[in-house]
C-alpha cells in the first residue's frame, strides 16, 4: 500500500491541482450521496437518477466503523507501518 500512496503523491505533484479531487474514504462511506455528487461535478458528468437510487438503496453507511471490530494490535501494526504515508494524507 505504501508503494501506491507514494506513487500517487509523486504523480499528484506533476499535474495541475485542478485535476485532483481529494476526499477521504471514510467521508465517502459516511456521505455517499454528497461525495458522489462532488465526484460527478468534478468530472463534469451528470449524476443520474439511477446512480442516486443505487447509492440510496445499496450503500450501508452504518458499516463505516466496522474495521474497529478487528484486533486492535493488527490495526496498530498497519498504522505504524504506514505512518509516513498516512501522515502525508492527513490521516494522523
Amino acid at each position: 500500500m505504501a508503494f501506491q500512496v507514494n506513487n500517487f503523491l509523486s504523480f499528484s505533484e506533476e499535474i495541475p491541482v485542478a485535476q485532483i479531487l481529494h476526499f477521504k474514504f471514510e467521508k465517502l462511506c459516511a456521505e455517499p450521496i454528497n461525495i458522489s455528487m462532488q465526484i460527478a461535478q468534478f468530472l463534469k458528468t451528470p449524476m443520474t437518477d439511477a446512480c442516486l437510487d443505487f447509492i440510496k438503496n445499496n450503500i450501508d453507511t452504518s458499516k463505516i466503523g466496522q474495521f474497529n471490530e478487528n484486533d486492535s494490535c493488527k490495526i496498530n501494526e498497519v498504522t505504524e507501518y504506514l505512518a509516513p504515508e498516512i501522515r502525508k494524507l492527513l490521516y494522523i
